[in-house]
Protein backbone atom coordinates (compact mmCIF):
# COMPACT_ATOMS: atom_id res chain seq x y z
CA UNK A 1 0.00 0.00 0.00
CA UNK A 2 3.08 2.42 1.12
CA UNK A 3 4.69 1.70 -2.23
CA UNK A 4 1.18 2.37 -4.33
CA UNK A 5 1.13 5.93 -2.70
CA UNK A 6 2.44 8.70 -4.39
CA UNK A 7 3.39 10.48 -0.88
CA UNK A 8 6.84 8.97 1.12
CA UNK A 9 4.67 8.23 4.34
CA UNK A 10 1.09 9.08 5.53
CA UNK A 11 1.20 12.10 7.72
CA UNK A 12 1.59 12.05 11.70
CA UNK A 13 0.43 14.97 13.56
CA UNK A 14 2.66 16.53 16.72
CA UNK A 15 2.25 18.13 19.35
CA UNK A 16 3.23 22.51 19.90
CA UNK A 17 6.26 22.69 21.96
CA UNK A 18 4.70 26.03 23.13
CA UNK A 19 1.11 24.05 24.17
CA UNK A 20 3.37 21.74 25.41
CA UNK A 21 5.38 24.35 27.57
CA UNK A 22 2.35 26.10 28.44
CA UNK A 23 -0.11 22.88 29.66
CA UNK A 24 2.63 21.82 31.77
CA UNK A 25 2.52 25.34 33.75
CA UNK A 26 -1.38 24.99 33.52
CA UNK A 27 -0.92 21.47 35.36
CA UNK A 28 1.75 22.63 37.65
CA UNK A 29 0.17 25.76 39.14
CA UNK A 30 -3.33 23.75 39.54
CA UNK A 31 -1.43 20.82 40.92
CA UNK A 32 0.20 22.82 43.88
CA UNK A 33 -3.53 24.94 44.44
CA UNK A 34 -5.25 21.76 45.15
CA UNK A 35 -2.32 20.53 47.35
CA UNK A 36 -2.87 24.01 49.12
CA UNK A 37 -6.28 23.61 49.69
CA UNK A 38 -6.11 19.97 50.91
CA UNK A 39 -3.39 20.60 53.24
CA UNK A 40 -2.70 24.62 54.11
CA UNK A 41 -5.65 25.09 56.03
CA UNK A 42 -7.85 27.99 56.48
CA UNK A 43 -11.68 28.80 55.68
CA UNK A 44 -14.06 26.59 53.73
CA UNK A 45 -14.60 29.09 51.46
CA UNK A 46 -10.78 29.63 51.15
CA UNK A 47 -10.71 25.75 50.39
CA UNK A 48 -13.43 25.06 47.99
CA UNK A 49 -11.98 28.60 46.07
CA UNK A 50 -8.07 26.84 45.89
CA UNK A 51 -9.47 23.22 45.09
CA UNK A 52 -12.12 24.90 42.50
CA UNK A 53 -9.53 27.05 40.67
CA UNK A 54 -6.54 24.29 40.86
CA UNK A 55 -8.95 22.05 39.57
CA UNK A 56 -9.78 24.29 36.64
CA UNK A 57 -6.32 24.40 35.63
CA UNK A 58 -5.78 20.72 36.21
CA UNK A 59 -8.33 19.97 34.05
CA UNK A 60 -6.99 21.86 31.05
CA UNK A 61 -3.76 20.68 31.89
CA UNK A 62 -5.13 17.71 31.09
CA UNK A 63 -7.24 18.40 28.19
CA UNK A 64 -3.81 19.89 26.41
CA UNK A 65 -1.45 17.45 27.29
CA UNK A 66 -4.30 14.75 26.00
CA UNK A 67 -2.22 14.19 22.82
CA UNK A 68 0.76 12.30 24.25
CA UNK A 69 -2.41 10.01 26.02
CA UNK A 70 -3.71 8.89 22.80
CA UNK A 71 -0.83 6.75 21.44
CA UNK A 72 -0.48 4.89 24.90
CA UNK A 73 -4.54 4.29 25.63
CA UNK A 74 -5.18 3.38 22.00
CA UNK A 75 -2.80 1.03 22.38
CA UNK A 76 -4.24 -0.35 25.41
CA UNK A 77 -8.17 0.00 24.07
CA UNK A 78 -7.31 -1.46 20.62
CA UNK A 79 -5.21 -4.30 21.55
CA UNK A 80 -8.61 -6.47 22.97
CA UNK A 81 -10.57 -4.61 19.65
CA UNK A 82 -7.74 -5.73 17.31
CA UNK A 83 -7.88 -9.56 19.11
CA UNK A 84 -11.23 -9.57 18.18
CA UNK A 85 -12.06 -7.97 15.03
CA UNK A 86 -8.82 -8.15 13.68
CA UNK A 87 -7.55 -6.59 10.28
CA UNK A 88 -10.39 -3.36 11.21
CA UNK A 89 -9.41 -3.11 14.64
CA UNK A 90 -5.58 -3.18 14.07
CA UNK A 91 -6.04 -0.10 11.35
CA UNK A 92 -8.80 1.71 13.35
CA UNK A 93 -6.09 1.62 16.01
CA UNK A 94 -3.47 2.85 13.51
CA UNK A 95 -5.79 5.52 12.44
CA UNK A 96 -6.78 6.60 15.87
CA UNK A 97 -2.76 7.63 16.58
CA UNK A 98 -2.10 8.79 13.23
CA UNK A 99 -3.10 12.50 14.35
CA UNK A 100 -2.95 12.36 18.01
CA UNK A 101 -3.71 15.72 18.42
CA UNK A 102 -7.02 15.49 16.69
CA UNK A 103 -7.89 12.69 18.28
CA UNK A 104 -7.41 13.84 21.70
CA UNK A 105 -9.38 17.26 20.36
CA UNK A 106 -12.48 15.25 19.23
CA UNK A 107 -12.12 13.23 22.55
CA UNK A 108 -11.99 16.38 24.77
CA UNK A 109 -15.84 17.33 24.49
CA UNK A 110 -16.43 13.86 24.96
CA UNK A 111 -14.38 13.97 28.09
CA UNK A 112 -16.02 17.20 29.35
CA UNK A 113 -19.01 15.24 29.24
CA UNK A 114 -18.33 12.57 30.81
CA UNK A 115 -16.58 13.95 33.81
CA UNK A 116 -19.76 16.48 34.57
CA UNK A 117 -21.55 13.40 34.41
CA UNK A 118 -19.00 11.64 36.52
CA UNK A 119 -18.91 14.26 38.52
CA UNK A 120 -22.63 14.54 39.57
CA UNK A 121 -22.84 10.61 39.99
CA UNK A 122 -20.59 10.42 42.56
CA UNK A 123 -21.52 14.06 44.17
CA UNK A 124 -25.31 12.28 43.80
CA UNK A 125 -24.25 8.89 45.48
CA UNK A 126 -22.16 10.61 48.30
CA UNK A 127 -25.21 12.57 49.40
CA UNK A 128 -27.60 8.96 49.30
CA UNK A 129 -24.54 7.49 51.76
CA UNK A 130 -24.80 11.12 53.93
CA UNK A 131 -27.92 11.03 54.53
CA UNK A 132 -28.51 7.63 55.34
CA UNK A 133 -25.57 7.39 57.67
CA UNK A 134 -26.43 10.55 59.36
CA UNK A 135 -29.95 9.20 59.85
CA UNK A 136 -29.44 5.66 61.14
CA UNK A 137 -26.41 7.21 63.31
CA UNK A 138 -27.53 10.46 65.00
CA UNK A 139 -31.41 9.90 64.93
CA UNK A 140 -33.25 8.26 68.06
CA UNK A 141 -36.45 8.73 67.33
CA UNK A 142 -38.96 6.79 65.31
CA UNK A 143 -40.72 9.44 62.74
CA UNK A 144 -40.06 12.39 61.43
CA UNK A 145 -42.50 14.81 61.05
CA UNK A 146 -43.18 17.14 57.89
CA UNK A 147 -44.92 19.29 55.50
CA UNK A 148 -46.30 16.81 52.56
CA UNK A 149 -44.29 18.29 50.19
CA UNK A 150 -41.25 17.61 52.16
CA UNK A 151 -39.76 21.28 52.49
CA UNK A 152 -42.18 24.14 53.51
CA UNK A 153 -43.11 24.18 57.09
CA UNK A 154 -46.37 23.57 59.21
CA UNK A 155 -48.65 24.73 61.25
CA UNK A 156 -47.17 24.64 65.15
CA UNK A 157 -50.85 22.39 65.95
CA UNK A 158 -49.41 19.52 63.77
CA UNK A 159 -46.80 18.57 66.53
CA UNK A 160 -48.96 19.38 69.60
CA UNK A 161 -51.56 17.16 67.99
CA UNK A 162 -48.88 14.41 67.68
CA UNK A 163 -47.78 14.77 71.19
CA UNK A 164 -51.21 13.56 72.67
CA UNK A 165 -51.46 10.21 70.17
CA UNK A 166 -51.42 7.18 71.82
CA UNK A 167 -47.59 5.44 72.27
CA UNK A 168 -46.39 9.05 71.81
CA UNK A 169 -43.66 9.75 74.43
CA UNK A 170 -41.49 12.97 73.05
CA UNK A 171 -41.52 15.63 69.99
CA UNK A 172 -39.26 17.65 69.18
CA UNK A 173 -39.50 20.71 66.96
CA UNK A 174 -37.47 22.47 64.68
CA UNK A 175 -37.55 25.77 63.19
CA UNK A 176 -35.33 27.29 60.81
CA UNK A 177 -34.95 31.45 59.71
CA UNK A 178 -32.13 33.26 59.42
CA UNK A 179 -30.29 36.46 60.70
CA UNK A 180 -27.33 38.73 59.88
CA UNK A 181 -24.21 38.35 62.22
CA UNK A 182 -21.83 41.28 62.98
CA UNK A 183 -18.40 40.83 61.16
CA UNK A 184 -20.25 38.26 58.78
CA UNK A 185 -21.28 39.03 55.33
CA UNK A 186 -24.24 37.91 53.99
CA UNK A 187 -27.61 36.12 55.94
CA UNK A 188 -26.19 33.40 58.56
CA UNK A 189 -29.00 29.84 58.61
CA UNK A 190 -30.28 29.99 62.06
CA UNK A 191 -32.45 27.07 63.55
CA UNK A 192 -34.65 27.31 66.44
CA UNK A 193 -34.00 24.22 68.56
CA UNK A 194 -36.45 22.53 71.85
CA UNK A 195 -33.31 22.06 74.02
CA UNK A 196 -35.12 19.62 76.33
CA UNK A 197 -36.14 17.31 74.10
CA UNK A 198 -34.06 17.29 70.94
CA UNK A 199 -31.15 15.55 72.81
CA UNK A 200 -33.33 12.48 73.57
CA UNK A 201 -33.96 12.04 69.68
CA UNK A 202 -31.38 13.41 68.25
CA UNK A 203 -27.50 13.10 68.68
CA UNK A 204 -24.98 16.49 67.78
CA UNK A 205 -21.53 15.75 69.36
CA UNK A 206 -19.79 19.14 70.74
CA UNK A 207 -16.60 19.74 69.86
CA UNK A 208 -16.23 22.96 72.28
CA UNK A 209 -17.75 24.25 75.53
CA UNK A 210 -19.75 22.32 78.18
CA UNK A 211 -21.13 18.53 77.37
CA UNK A 212 -24.41 20.33 77.92
CA UNK A 213 -24.55 22.88 76.23
CA UNK A 214 -27.42 22.20 73.83
CA UNK A 215 -29.48 21.21 77.27
CA UNK A 216 -28.46 25.21 78.59
CA UNK A 217 -29.89 26.70 75.80
CA UNK A 218 -33.37 25.79 77.16
CA UNK A 219 -32.37 27.69 80.71
CA UNK A 220 -30.15 30.26 79.10
CA UNK A 221 -30.41 32.50 76.05
CA UNK A 222 -27.82 32.01 74.12
CA UNK A 223 -26.53 29.97 70.75
CA UNK A 224 -24.20 27.01 70.00
CA UNK A 225 -22.74 27.32 66.63
CA UNK A 226 -21.83 24.78 63.84
CA UNK A 227 -18.01 24.21 64.12
CA UNK A 228 -17.56 25.01 60.36
CA UNK A 229 -18.77 28.37 60.67
CA UNK A 230 -16.79 28.60 63.67
CA UNK A 231 -13.89 28.00 62.15
CA UNK A 232 -14.41 30.05 59.05
CA UNK A 233 -15.12 33.49 61.30
CA UNK A 234 -13.09 32.58 64.45
CA UNK A 235 -16.07 32.13 66.80
CA UNK A 236 -14.96 31.18 70.48
CA UNK A 237 -16.75 29.86 73.18
CA UNK A 238 -17.63 32.75 75.63
CA UNK A 239 -17.80 34.96 72.75
CA UNK A 240 -20.95 37.75 72.43
CA UNK A 241 -22.39 37.87 68.65
CA UNK A 242 -24.98 40.06 68.01
CA UNK A 243 -27.68 39.39 65.86
CA UNK A 244 -30.38 41.11 63.79
CA UNK A 245 -33.22 39.39 63.20
CA UNK A 246 -35.73 39.35 60.38
CA UNK A 247 -38.11 41.50 62.75
CA UNK A 248 -35.07 44.21 62.82
CA UNK A 249 -34.05 43.06 66.46
CA UNK A 250 -30.45 43.30 67.44
CA UNK A 251 -29.97 40.30 69.84
CA UNK A 252 -26.85 39.83 72.00
CA UNK A 253 -26.05 36.65 72.51
CA UNK A 254 -23.50 34.76 74.18
CA UNK A 255 -21.75 31.52 72.51
CA UNK A 256 -22.64 28.31 74.88
CA UNK A 257 -20.80 25.75 72.83
CA UNK A 258 -19.37 24.65 69.07
CA UNK A 259 -21.52 21.56 67.58
CA UNK A 260 -20.49 19.09 65.20
CA UNK A 261 -24.03 18.06 63.02
CA UNK A 262 -22.75 15.04 60.70
CA UNK A 263 -26.61 14.81 59.94
CA UNK A 264 -26.58 18.73 58.71
CA UNK A 265 -29.96 19.10 60.89
CA UNK A 266 -29.08 22.15 62.86
CA UNK A 267 -27.89 25.48 61.27
CA UNK A 268 -25.13 27.86 61.64
CA UNK A 269 -26.61 29.11 64.24
CA UNK A 270 -29.02 27.78 66.84
CA UNK A 271 -31.07 29.02 69.32
CA UNK A 272 -33.81 28.27 71.84
CA UNK A 273 -37.10 27.73 70.02
CA UNK A 274 -38.81 30.17 71.99
CA UNK A 275 -36.42 33.19 71.03
CA UNK A 276 -36.78 32.10 67.23
CA UNK A 277 -40.98 32.48 67.75
CA UNK A 278 -40.19 35.67 69.42
CA UNK A 279 -37.95 37.75 67.78
CA UNK A 280 -37.11 36.07 64.40
CA UNK A 281 -41.19 35.78 63.47
CA UNK A 282 -41.13 32.00 63.16
CA UNK A 283 -44.44 30.72 64.21
CA UNK A 284 -44.39 27.48 61.82
CA UNK A 285 -41.64 24.45 62.44
CA UNK A 286 -39.86 22.85 59.52
CA UNK A 287 -39.78 19.56 60.76
CA UNK A 288 -40.32 17.36 63.55
CA UNK A 289 -38.87 14.39 65.17
CA UNK A 290 -40.77 12.07 67.39
CA UNK A 291 -39.95 9.19 69.95
CA UNK A 292 -42.12 6.36 70.57
CA UNK A 293 -43.04 4.71 74.35
CA UNK A 294 -40.88 1.55 74.92
CA UNK A 295 -42.46 -1.27 73.97
CA UNK A 296 -45.23 0.78 71.74
CA UNK A 297 -45.44 -0.81 67.75
CA UNK A 298 -43.99 1.47 65.35
CA UNK A 299 -46.21 0.58 62.83
CA UNK A 300 -49.24 0.83 64.78
CA UNK A 301 -48.54 4.50 66.09
CA UNK A 302 -48.14 5.73 62.66
CA UNK A 303 -51.37 4.58 61.68
CA UNK A 304 -52.67 6.69 64.13
CA UNK A 305 -50.38 9.70 63.50
CA UNK A 306 -51.61 9.00 59.47
CA UNK A 307 -55.43 9.28 61.01
CA UNK A 308 -54.91 12.29 62.97
CA UNK A 309 -53.24 13.90 59.95
CA UNK A 310 -56.41 12.73 57.80
CA UNK A 311 -58.82 14.25 59.59
CA UNK A 312 -57.47 17.30 60.87
CA UNK A 313 -53.97 18.39 59.69
CA UNK A 314 -53.67 17.40 56.07
CA UNK A 315 -50.60 19.30 55.79
CA UNK A 316 -48.71 17.10 58.12
CA UNK A 317 -46.82 14.02 56.91
CA UNK A 318 -45.18 11.42 58.67
CA UNK A 319 -41.99 8.21 57.67
CA UNK A 320 -40.34 6.42 59.58
CA UNK A 321 -36.22 7.16 59.07
CA UNK A 322 -36.45 4.58 56.40
CA UNK A 323 -39.26 6.41 54.44
CA UNK A 324 -37.44 9.71 55.05
CA UNK A 325 -33.87 8.38 53.72
CA UNK A 326 -35.84 6.91 50.31
CA UNK A 327 -37.91 10.23 50.03
CA UNK A 328 -34.53 12.42 50.29
CA UNK A 329 -32.65 10.18 47.86
CA UNK A 330 -35.44 10.39 45.66
CA UNK A 331 -35.63 14.00 45.60
CA UNK A 332 -31.46 13.75 44.72
CA UNK A 333 -32.47 10.93 42.26
CA UNK A 334 -34.90 13.56 40.75
CA UNK A 335 -32.25 16.63 40.47
CA UNK A 336 -29.40 13.65 39.13
CA UNK A 337 -32.14 12.98 36.23
CA UNK A 338 -32.70 16.97 35.35
CA UNK A 339 -28.31 17.39 35.51
CA UNK A 340 -28.42 14.18 33.24
CA UNK A 341 -30.66 15.77 30.83
CA UNK A 342 -28.85 18.63 30.76
CA UNK A 343 -25.45 16.89 30.02
CA UNK A 344 -26.73 14.90 27.45
CA UNK A 345 -27.07 17.68 25.37
CA UNK A 346 -23.15 17.93 25.57
CA UNK A 347 -22.73 14.58 24.72
CA UNK A 348 -25.08 14.94 21.70
CA UNK A 349 -22.32 17.65 20.73
CA UNK A 350 -19.26 15.74 21.28
CA UNK A 351 -20.88 13.22 18.77
CA UNK A 352 -20.78 15.98 15.87
CA UNK A 353 -17.32 16.14 16.75
CA UNK A 354 -16.62 12.80 16.02
CA UNK A 355 -18.77 12.99 13.04
CA UNK A 356 -16.93 15.43 11.76
CA UNK A 357 -13.62 14.02 12.53
CA UNK A 358 -14.30 10.73 10.70
CA UNK A 359 -15.44 13.03 7.67
CA UNK A 360 -12.72 14.66 7.48
CA UNK A 361 -9.95 11.65 8.06
CA UNK A 362 -12.11 9.75 5.39
CA UNK A 363 -11.49 12.62 2.91
CA UNK A 364 -8.00 12.55 3.61
CA UNK A 365 -7.69 8.77 3.32
CA UNK A 366 -9.47 8.54 0.21
CA UNK A 367 -7.15 6.70 -1.93
CA UNK A 368 -6.20 4.93 1.18
CA UNK A 369 -9.43 3.34 1.21
CA UNK A 370 -9.67 2.75 -2.50
CA UNK A 371 -6.63 0.99 -2.32
CA UNK A 372 -8.06 -0.86 0.19
CA UNK A 373 -10.67 -1.65 -1.78
CA UNK A 374 -8.79 -2.57 -4.79
CA UNK A 375 -6.88 -5.78 -3.05
CA UNK A 376 -9.60 -7.05 -1.74
CA UNK A 377 -11.11 -5.18 1.46
CA UNK A 378 -14.64 -5.54 1.44
CA UNK A 379 -17.17 -2.57 2.55
CA UNK A 380 -18.35 -4.69 5.30
CA UNK A 381 -14.57 -4.05 6.62
CA UNK A 382 -14.25 -0.60 5.56
CA UNK A 383 -17.41 0.21 7.82
CA UNK A 384 -15.62 -1.43 10.67
CA UNK A 385 -12.48 0.27 10.61
CA UNK A 386 -14.50 3.55 10.62
CA UNK A 387 -16.76 1.95 13.22
CA UNK A 388 -13.93 0.66 15.62
CA UNK A 389 -12.20 3.82 15.35
CA UNK A 390 -15.10 5.63 16.60
CA UNK A 391 -15.00 3.53 19.24
CA UNK A 392 -11.63 3.87 20.24
CA UNK A 393 -11.67 7.70 20.29
CA UNK A 394 -14.78 7.38 22.28
CA UNK A 395 -13.75 4.94 24.81
CA UNK A 396 -10.15 7.81 24.71
CA UNK A 397 -12.56 10.43 26.07
CA UNK A 398 -14.54 8.23 28.43
CA UNK A 399 -11.94 7.24 30.17
CA UNK A 400 -9.89 10.34 30.51
CA UNK A 401 -13.07 12.07 31.47
CA UNK A 402 -14.31 9.80 33.66
CA UNK A 403 -10.93 9.87 35.79
CA UNK A 404 -10.83 13.40 35.55
CA UNK A 405 -14.18 13.87 37.13
CA UNK A 406 -13.81 11.25 40.38
CA UNK A 407 -10.72 13.25 40.96
CA UNK A 408 -12.97 16.42 40.75
CA UNK A 409 -15.73 15.11 42.66
CA UNK A 410 -13.06 13.70 45.50
CA UNK A 411 -11.14 17.20 45.65
CA UNK A 412 -14.79 19.01 46.28
CA UNK A 413 -16.00 16.13 48.39
CA UNK A 414 -13.14 16.02 51.01
CA UNK A 415 -13.52 19.32 52.71
CA UNK A 416 -16.98 19.29 53.10
CA UNK A 417 -17.37 18.33 57.17
CA UNK A 418 -19.56 14.87 57.59
CA UNK A 419 -20.21 14.37 53.96
CA UNK A 420 -19.30 10.76 53.11
CA UNK A 421 -17.25 9.47 49.78
CA UNK A 422 -19.69 6.90 48.02
CA UNK A 423 -18.32 5.90 44.59
CA UNK A 424 -20.63 4.28 41.87
CA UNK A 425 -18.34 1.80 40.40
CA UNK A 426 -21.41 -0.10 38.60
CA UNK A 427 -22.46 3.54 37.39
CA UNK A 428 -19.18 4.75 35.96
CA UNK A 429 -18.20 1.52 34.14
CA UNK A 430 -21.58 1.68 32.10
CA UNK A 431 -20.70 5.65 31.44
CA UNK A 432 -17.84 4.41 29.93
CA UNK A 433 -19.37 1.74 27.74
CA UNK A 434 -22.17 3.80 26.75
CA UNK A 435 -19.51 6.20 25.46
CA UNK A 436 -18.04 3.24 23.46
CA UNK A 437 -21.33 2.93 21.79
CA UNK A 438 -21.65 6.60 21.40
CA UNK A 439 -19.09 6.31 18.79
CA UNK A 440 -20.72 3.29 17.08
CA UNK A 441 -23.31 5.99 17.09
CA UNK A 442 -21.44 9.25 15.61
CA UNK A 443 -19.80 6.29 12.93
CA UNK A 444 -22.77 5.16 11.08
CA UNK A 445 -23.15 7.97 8.75
CA UNK A 446 -19.06 8.59 7.88
CA UNK A 447 -19.15 4.72 8.00
CA UNK A 448 -21.40 3.84 5.43
CA UNK A 449 -19.78 7.08 3.54
CA UNK A 450 -16.53 4.94 3.62
CA UNK A 451 -17.80 2.29 2.07
CA UNK A 452 -19.56 3.65 -0.87
CA UNK A 453 -16.79 5.13 -2.37
CA UNK A 454 -16.29 4.06 -6.14
CA UNK A 455 -12.71 2.28 -6.24
CA UNK A 456 -11.55 4.04 -9.17
CA UNK A 457 -12.69 7.61 -8.20
CA UNK A 458 -11.05 6.68 -4.98
CA UNK A 459 -7.53 5.79 -6.77
CA UNK A 460 -7.98 8.85 -9.01
CA UNK A 461 -8.40 11.39 -6.01
CA UNK A 462 -6.07 14.24 -5.78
Amino acid sequence: MAALREAAAPTVGHVSRRITVAASILLLIGVVLVALGLFAGGSTNATLFKLGAGTVLTFMGVALLSPYLVGPMSSAIGWPIERFAGFPGRLARENATRQPGRTAATAAALMIGVALVTFASVFAAGASATIDSAVKDNFKGAFVVSNVDGFSPFSAQVLKGVSTVDGVQTVSALRFSKAKVKGVSGDTSVSGIDAATLPRLYSIKVEKGPQNAIQQLGSTEGVVVKKGFADDHNVKVGQTLALTTPTRQVLRLPVIGVVKDDGGLVADISVPLPLVQKSFGERKDAFGLVGITPGADQKVVQKRIDALFKAKFPEGDVKTAQQFIDDQTAQINQVLALIYALLSLAVIISLFGIVNTLVLSISERTREIGMLRAVGTSRRQVRRIVRWEAVITALIGGIIGCVVGLGLSVLFIQPLDGFKLSIPFGQLIVLIVLAGAAGVLAAVWPARRAAKLDVLEALAYE
